[in-house]
C-alpha cells in the first residue's frame, strides 16, 4: 500500500503540473491573441510552402475575408497578382534559408479592388521548438499616408522649382 500511495502522490503531482502548463499556455495563447486583434498592422504565419497558419483581424479584414480562418492553408497567390506573390515567396524563401530576418521592407501593393497601397514589411524565420525553421512570421504596416504625402511634397517642389524658373 506504501507503493501503492507514492504511485498515486506522484500522479497527483504530474497532474498539477499538467494543469499549471495548460493554464500558463492558455494565458500566453490569450496574450497573443489580444496583441494580435489590438494591431492594425497585417500579421501573418506561414509554413515552409508559403501557407497561412494564421492571421490577424486586420490582415484577414484588408483581404476581404469574414474571418482570420478564411485564409488558413491559403498563399499569397490566392490574393495577389502574380508578381506580387512572386517576389513575396522569394522574400520568404531566403528568409527560411539563410534564417536572416528581412527588415523594413517597402512593397507597392495594387488590391483585386484596383486599390494601390504601400507597405513595410518585416520577415523572419518562424522556428519550432527545436530551433529549426518551419515557415515564416510577418509584419506588414501601412505606409500609404507617408507615400502620398511624399508624392504631394514633390508635386510642390516641382511647382515652386518650375515657378523659380520662370521669374523674369
Amino acid at each position: 500500500t506504501a507503493e501503492l500511495s507514492r504511485a498515486v502522490d506522484r500522479l497527483k503531482s504530474e497532474a498539477e503540473n499538467r494543469r499549471q502548463t495548460q493554464s500558463a499556455l492558455e494565458r500566453e495563447a490569450s496574450l497573443l491573441l489580444g496583441l494580435m486583434d489590438a494591431m492594425p498592422d497585417h500579421i501573418y504565419f506561414k509554413d515552409r510552402e508559403g501557407r497561412y497558419l494564421r492571421i490577424n483581424n486586420a490582415k484577414a479584414f484588408r483581404s476581404g475575408l469574414a474571418s482570420p480562418a478564411e485564409a488558413v492553408g491559403k498563399t499569397d497567390y490566392d490574393y495577389f497578382p502574380k508578381d506580387h506573390a512572386d517576389k513575396a515567396t522569394a522574400e520568404e524563401r531566403r528568409v527560411m534559408e539563410t534564417g536572416e530576418p528581412l527588415l523594413r521592407q517597402e512593397n507597392r501593393l495594387v488590391w483585386p479592388d484596383g486599390r494601390v497601397t504601400w507597405s513595410s514589411a518585416t520577415k523572419v524565420p518562424l522556428r519550432n521548438q527545436a530551433g529549426e525553421i518551419v515557415g515564416t512570421l510577418g509584419i506588414s504596416h501601412d505606409v500609404t499616408a507617408h507615400h502620398q504625402l511624399a508624392e504631394t511634397l514633390q508635386l510642390e517642389r516641382d511647382r515652386l522649382r518650375t515657378l523659380i524658373d520662370n521669374l523674369p
